[in-house]
């Protein structure tokens, strides 16, 4: 159990000032969704509707110029990323501003992908604060220079 909770202090001694509001969050050029479940209808669960709102928030202030949406879309009607375009978009975004990623299965992968697919190496992670210090931490472990702006 101690060293348990060993990981999860570190992890958070290695986030202190990196999270910011989005009114005094830096400008990096993209921010990166992560996905956070969908409605039996297929619409962003609240999570998930949290965290396109304020990534469209630091869109809309010129914080970020890109969305990388990253979720599942491992089965045929399960598709995160695109109904995470589809709300961003009913919020203003252009289509050409937004970036998917259909296999963010976990935080790892996105974390991974951003880095190694889409060739992202500074970002704003949009999450809530109880998935942040591993958000952070794994991106920042993968090479993404990492900002945290939080719902």
């Amino acid at each position: 159990m101690l060293k348990w909770y060993g990981i999860i202090r570190s992890q958070i001694n290695s986030t202190e000032g990196m999270v910011y509001t989005i009114e005094k969050a830096p400008f990096k050029p993209i921010a990166i969704v992560l996905g956070a479940g969908l409605r039996r209808d297929g619409t962003p669960t609240l999570v998930l509707q949290d965290r396109i709102t304020t990534a469209v928030a630091l869109y809309q202030q010129r914080k970020v110029m890109k969305l990388l949406m990253s979720g599942d879309n491992s089965v045929e009607n399960y598709n995160e990323p695109e109904a995470m375009r589809r709300f961003a978009v009913q919020l203003g975004v252009p289509e050409h501003d937004i970036v998917l990623d259909y296999a963010g299965f976990r935080t790892y992968d996105t974390c991974f992908r951003a880095k190694h697919i889409f060739n992202v190496d500074e970002a704003i992670i949009v999450t809530q604060s109880f998935h942040l210090p591993r958000a952070l931490y794994l991106c920042r472990e993968l090479g993404i220079f990492a900002k945290r702006s939080p719902p």
